[in-house]
């Protein structure tokens, strides 16, 4: 089975900006103690130093994240999994700093799912997305809760239902990304949108938050909720759950029985 060095997650505080970098090659993959990391992070940051500026970026080139490990997907693992990655989703949610995803490389399943709970979302034009989790049989519950209020139904749909990849033009065009750049500028275009962030107040910008986020939160953790339910309770059970699974792992078509 594939291993992934423990954690792989690591912070920076420079000037009021946390740097949370995912460092787990060769895909940053993220598996059940990634995501216990970085919800430690994240309440690390609220609790230090003041911080108004939150960036999740990755080492590497290839990958923002290629999502959640597989294997955690399985009947003994997935309510640990969803459970601590929903918790990373929620304290994005209420965090009071601006969080920017810095996304190049390929941000698929919970990669994707990572980068749409920040609030701002820059990526470079070669970055790809997608929710590939229905080719696995499952879905995806952060995004079937967030999705269609960031794109539109038909969008999300979409994605969700058919697990293809676009691109970050695409990605842009549709409003899943607030910002997009050139590959080269990629490091200075994270770097830029920070210091035009931090030239604003704090204090101001966090009532901003808490304005933009009002109605939205209660109705995004309704949804979770109950997304968390239906995949625990009503999708682990089915017989299509465990087979997507097993064929990935053991590199074959799936054989669903529905």
């Amino acid at each position: 089975m594939e291993t992934f060095p423990p954690g792989g997650i690591h912070l920076e505080r420079q000037e009021g900006t946390a740097w949370v970098t995912i460092d787990r090659p060769p895909l940053n993959v993220l598996d059940l103690s990634a995501f216990d990391r970085l919800g430690a992070i994240l309440k690390e940051v609220v609790s230090g130093p003041p911080c108004n500026v939150v960036v999740i970026g990755a080492a590497g080139e290839k990958a923002f994240s290629a999502g959640a490990h597989i294997a955690d997907h399985t009947s003994e693992r997935a309510p640990s999994m969803l459970k601590s990655f929903h918790e990373v989703a929620r304290a994005l949610w209420r965090l009071p700093a601006v969080s920017v995803a810095a996304v190049k490389g390929v941000a698929l399943g919970g990669g994707m799912e990572l980068a749409m709970c920040c609030d701002i979302v820059l990526a470079s034009e070669t970055a790809t997305f997608g929710q590939p989790e229905i080719k696995l049989g499952c879905f995806p519950p952060i995004a079937a809760a967030m999705l269609p209020a960031i794109i539109g139904r038909a969008r999300a749909a979409d994605l969700i239902m058919t697990g293809r990849t676009i691109d970050g033009k695409e990605a842009h065009a549709m409003g899943l990304v607030s910002r997009l750049t050139a590959p080269e500028r990629f490091d200075d275009a994270v770097r830029e949108v920070v210091v035009e962030l931090k030239s604003n107040s704090s204090a101001v910008m966090r009532l901003a938050l808490k304005a933009l986020r009002h109605q939205q939160t209660p109705a995004f953790e309704r949804a979770l909720e109950e997304n968390e339910r239906i995949y625990l309770e009503e999708l682990i059970p089915l017989p299509d759950a465990s087979e997507g699974v097993e064929a990935f792992l053991q590199k074959r078509e799936p054989r669903w029985k529905s």
